[in-house]
């Protein structure tokens, strides 16, 4: 969409939306946020065919222009856990036993001191 910058000049303006936890740890980890950023650049100049300079300056606010809309994600209300049957076929890859503990020796009948 097209905005004024803070001089006045016409610029377009791209927006991208994060889950507000993301945001909040970015704040808290700027290489997190400088991922975030770059990453955002990349999927934009790809969408568009753009090619946008990598020195990027981001401005001291959270949007451009007038308030964007509140944006929703649906989410399915499927359980997380699914009950599977038994596999048709065996993996392609060798299945190993974790090793077991090594076992300690028994103490001879008795026990210490006695003699």
């Amino acid at each position: 969409r097209n905005e004024l910058d803070k001089t006045g000049a016409p610029c377009t303006v791209y927006d991208a939306v994060f889950n507000d936890d993301v945001v909040k740890q970015a704040v808290a980890y700027r290489k997190l946020k400088v991922f975030l950023v770059e990453l955002v650049l990349q999927w934009v100049g790809q969408k568009y065919a753009l090619s946008l300079d990598p020195k990027y300056k981001l401005p001291h606010r959270k949007y451009m222009g007038e308030r964007p809309e509140p944006q929703m994600i649906r989410v399915d209300k499927k359980s997380m856990i699914e009950e599977i049957d038994t596999p048709d076929e065996e993996p392609s890859f060798p299945l190993r036993a974790r090793p077991a503990a090594p076992k300690k020796q028994p103490e001879p009948a008795g026990g210490k001191g006695k003699g």
